[in-house]
C-alpha cells in the first residue's frame, strides 16, 4: 500500500512539473560547480540543469553556490539529458532591448571598433556585433585609425531575429558638431591663421580638422601656388598644416582654407623685406 502511495505521489508531482521549452526564461539556483560549468536547480525540472562555462556572460566571470538567477533555456531536458542553460543569451536579450530603446529615444551609445570590412567597419556593443557603413562614418575618418577605439554612435536598425545591428557615427557626431561648429565659427575671422590636422584626402582637396568634429575644406587649388595635380602628392593623413581662413558660412556651417594665400603673404613679406634692405643701403 505504501509503495502504491509513493508511486502515486511521484506521478502527481511529475504531472504538475512545468515544461521548459527552448528560449524560455527560467529561474534557477546554482548548486554545484564542475570543471566545465555549473549544475543548476530549476523549479519544475526533473533533474539538475547544466550551464556551460561557454554560456557565461561577459560580466559574469564566476558563479557562487547558492546564486539565484534567470537563465535562458538553450536545450530542453530529454530522457537522461539535462536541460542546457545560458546566461550569455540573457545578456544578449537585455542588450538588444537596450539598443531598441536607444533607437526609439535617439540616444547615443558607445561602440568599440574591432575590424574593417568592405564597405565599413565592424563594432562590438555589449558583446553584440554591429556594422557601421562607410557612409555613416564621420567625414574624414580613416578606417585604420579607428581600430580598438570606442566611438559614439546612434542606432539605425536593431533586429535580434535577423541578428542585424546597423549603427551611425555620422548622426552621433552631427548633433555635437552643430554646437562645436557654432562656437568655432563665432571665433573665426577672415584671413585668420589656423592650424589643423589632415583627416581625409580626396581628388578635389583635403578635409582639415580644426576642432574635434569640425572639418574645413582645403581645395586642391588652394594647396600651393605651384600646380598640384593630386592632393595626396603633397599632403598625408595625420599631417598638421597651417592655413589661412578664406571663407566661412554660418548658415551652411562650412569653412574654407588656403595654404596658397599664406604662401602669397610670405612672398609679399619677403619682397617688402628685400625692398627695405635695399632702401637702407
Amino acid at each position: 500500500m505504501t509503495q502504491v502511495l509513493d508511486e502515486f505521489e511521484m506521478l502527481l508531482e511529475e504531472s504538475f512539473a512545468k515544461s521548459n521549452n527552448v528560449a524560455d526564461i527560467v529561474e534557477g539556483t546554482v548548486i554545484k560547480k564542475e570543471s566545465e560549468g555549473y549544475l543548476v536547480s530549476v523549479k519544475g525540472a526533473k533533474m539538475e540543469a547544466f550551464l556551460s562555462n561557454r554560456e557565461l556572460s561577459s560580466d559574469v566571470e564566476e558563479l557562487e553556490i547558492g546564486d539565484t538567477r534567470e537563465f535562458y533555456v538553450l536545450k530542453e531536458e530529454n530522457n537522461d539529458d539535462p536541460m542546457q542553460l545560458s546566461l550569455k543569451r540573457i545578456a544578449f536579450a537585455q542588450a538588444w532591448a537596450q539598443l531598441n530603446d536607444a533607437k526609439i529615444q535617439g540616444d547615443t551609445i558607445l561602440a568599440k571598433v574591432v575590424s574593417t570590412v568592405k564597405g565599413g567597419v565592424l563594432v562590438d556593443v555589449a558583446d553584440l556585433k554591429g556594422f557601421i557603413p562607410s557612409s555613416q562614418l564621420r567625414t574624414g575618418t580613416p578606417f585604420e585609425g579607428l581600430i580598438d577605439q570606442k566611438i559614439e554612435v546612434k542606432v539605425l536598425e536593431a533586429d535580434p531575429k535577423k541578428n542585424k545591428l546597423i549603427l551611425s557615427q555620422r548622426q552621433a557626431v552631427a548633433e555635437q558638431r552643430d554646437q562645436v561648429v557654432d562656437n568655432v565659427l563665432s571665433s573665426l575671422e577672415e584671413d585668420q591663421i589656423v592650424k589643423g590636422n589632415v583627416v581625409r584626402i580626396t581628388d578635389f582637396g583635403a578635409f582639415v580638422e580644426l576642432e574635434p568634429g569640425v572639418d574645413a575644406l582645403l581645395h586642391v587649388s588652394q594647396i600651393s601656388q605651384e600646380h598640384v595635380d593630386k592632393p595626396s602628392d603633397v599632403l598625408s593623413v595625420g599631417q598638421v598644416i597651417t592655413a589661412k581662413v578664406v571663407d566661412f558660412n554660418g548658415e551652411d556651417k562650412k569653412i574654407s582654407l588656403s595654404m596658397k594665400a599664406l604662401e602669397a603673404d610670405r612672398d609679399e613679406e619677403d619682397a617688402v623685406s628685400v625692398d627695405y634692405e635695399a632702401d637702407a643701403e
